[in-house]
């Protein structure tokens, strides 16, 4: 072999080993390209969806605004609440009322009782008019004046106040000063001292003063009310203004939050000659709030024990109905 024929040979394997090189770096380039080109096509595809997903949100976004803007707002209404009474030791509209024996400061209670004998030969005759005023000078603190003979005397007994009939004597037979200062309330018990200054009848002018502790008691549904009193005569002592002891004392049951009927008792004797005045009344009646403020009321009274001999202790009977506002 001569050396021309060896030149040409190492001549054409440099020639081969340059090409395969040249071309594996051409291939090198190609496949970086194609990665490359595949990223840029990925993160076009993850950029467009992105873009998408922003604008369905958007569109939800846009949607739900558009449904709020459409929609009215509509205010649900509250439930009505029904009317209670007094219970639990304050007035069922939240306003302030510390008990059941006074009104709570600011308050002011009007009430017109109509009282009538039931008796037989004296249906109606007497039949009184009575108006009675509260008004709640402190939370403890409580003034009146009253007329109804159940404020004055824990009783139904016509004849006071306003009357109308041949057993009246007068048109106008007087009226009380009534105080109520209420010192324990426990939730449960209240107590409070009971002051009455009773004015009538006028001519002659009787005058009398009232002292006892007036009460109430709860348990559940149950209330009890309580009024032991003693009065003393200041005028015609000599006449039927006489000392003596009354011990009043009702008991009610909430049936619901609007209607509570009761029954009520208790004693009443003159100390003079006692033996020969006491009576112990029996009555049964109701009351029914028409509202928070609103009280109507009616009871119905008979004396089936008094020291009085004869057959005519059950002809002792009367009816009382009232009406009362609170403000």
């Amino acid at each position: 072999m001569n050396i021309s024929r060896i030149t040409k040979f190492a001549l054409a394997g440099v020639s081969a080993l340059v090409i395969s090189t040249t071309a594996h770096a051409q291939m090198d380039d190609a496949a970086a390209a194609a990665d490359e080109a595949a990223t840029e096509a990925a993160e076009a595809a993850q950029g467009a969806g992105d873009a998408v997903g922003d604008a369905a949100g958007d569109m939800g976004d846009a949607a739900a605004d558009a449904v709020d803007t459409a929609t009215p707002d509509v205010e649900t209404p509250e439930a009505p609440t029904a009317p209670a009474m007094e219970t639990g030791g304050k007035w069922s509209d939240g306003n302030a009322a510390p008990s059941m024996i006074t009104l709570g400061k600011g308050r002011l209670s009007i009430g017109v009782a109509v009282e009538a004998s039931l008796n037989e030969n004296a249906v109606f005759d007497p039949l009184t008019i009575a108006p009675d005023i509260y008004y709640g000078v402190t939370d403890e603190l409580q003034i009146g004046l009253v007329h109804s003979s159940w404020a004055r005397n824990g009783f139904v007994q016509p004849g006071n106040s306003l009357c109308i009939g041949d057993a009246c004597g007068d048109a106008y037979n007087g009226l009380a000063l009534d105080v109520v200062y209420g010192f324990l309330n426990n939730g449960d018990m209240e107590l409070g001292a009971h002051l009455q200054i009773g004015f009538g009848p006028l001519d002659p002018l009787f005058l009398d003063v009232r002292a006892g502790v007036k009460g109430h008691w709860t348990s559940g549904k149950i209330g009890v009310m309580f009024d032991p009193y003693v009065t003393f005569g200041i005028t015609e002592t000599d006449a039927s203004n006489r000392a003596g002891l009354g011990i009043p004392v009702g008991v009610g049951y909430m049936a619901s939050e609007q209607l509570m009927p009761f029954l009520y008792t208790g004693f009443y004797g003159a100390f003079e000659e006692f033996g020969d005045s006491w009576i112990i009344p029996l009555g049964i009646g109701a009351m029914y709030h028409v509202n928070a403020n609103l009280g109507l009321g009616g009871g119905f009274q008979f004396v089936p024990l008094t020291a009085a001999d004869g057959d005519g202790a059950f002809d002792n009977r009367s009816l009382s109905l009232w009406v009362k506002y609170n403000m």
